[in-house]
């Protein structure tokens, strides 16, 4: 049974702990709570100064870091990898990222994953490709920790590039020197089944 906002915001705010020292934590990490634009000026300004793309390296980044929130995950005992993962993206848009929704896969192993409203959206109106990379490192890190595998995203629509929502494919990476595996079939079937 789905939970209501207000229930997925109070049990994320039962998790949450704040020190003498101001540190606020969720779950035991540090946590920051900052606006939106904070995640856009960073880049913006970092392009700047190094006069590149940073996609590669926000996508590394936002890997690393759902590799570690995923590998801290604890699954409802029983629970299916699609039942966890579809869990553990709520609580991720429970922090604000906008609504997640597994939509369908090609494969087992494999996901396709919407982002409706990604707030590295907000300033790319109007790109030339996506602006997501660290979503899709995230994305990619979360399910590879629980997959017990790596995982490639590919962002394949975005609404920096007038999608209306972001949509991110999950892939198995095959073979030592990382080929990845074709990407899944695009289906707007409603099924979670990964």
């Amino acid at each position: 049974m789905a939970r209501s906002v207000k229930e997925r915001l109070d049990a994320v705010a039962k998790r949450r702990a704040m020190d003498e020292d101001g540190v606020l934590t969720l779950d035991g990490l540090r946590t920051v709570i900052l606006p939106a634009i904070v995640l856009t000026s960073l880049e913006d300004a970092s392009e700047w100064l190094l006069g590149s793309d940073l996609g590669p390296a926000l996508y590394a980044a936002g890997r690393d870091v759902g590799r570690d929130i995923g590998g801290r995950w604890k699954p409802r005992e029983g629970s299916s990898i699609p039942e966890t993962f579809a869990a553990l993206l709520r609580e991720i848009e429970a922090r604000g990222f906008g609504r997640i929704e597994v939509v369908a896969d090609a494969a087992p192993g494999t996901a396709i994953v919407r982002l409706h409203a990604s707030p590295y959206c907000d300033r790319s109106e109007g790109a030339r490709e996506g602006a997501c990379q660290f979503p899709a490192g995230f994305l990619a890190g979360a399910f590879a920790a629980l997959v017990h595998h790596e995982i490639e995203a590919a962002e394949t629509r975005c609404r920096g590039m007038g999608e209306a929502y972001c949509e991110f494919h999950l892939v198995p990476v095959s073979g030592e020197a990382g080929v990845r595996a074709s990407a899944p079939a695009q289906s707007s079937a409603a099924s979670p089944a990964l």
